[in-house]
């Protein structure tokens, strides 16, 4: 089984959700864990793409 990971920080950083966006138009998935991290200006959401 593969696994692919992501980071969105939550302040606008070009490309980062796009990136993510790609992967999930081209494979197949079985399942998305997401967490946010709070960790003030650097948080950010982490995904785990099955």
């Amino acid at each position: 089984m593969a696994y692919a990971f992501f980071k969105v920080p939550c302040t606008p950083e070009p490309g980062a959700s796009d990136l993510l966006n790609d992967f999930l138009r081209r494979h197949s998935v079985l399942a998305v864990e997401k967490q946010w991290v709070g960790s003030g200006e650097a948080s950010f959401w982490a995904f785990c793409i099955q």
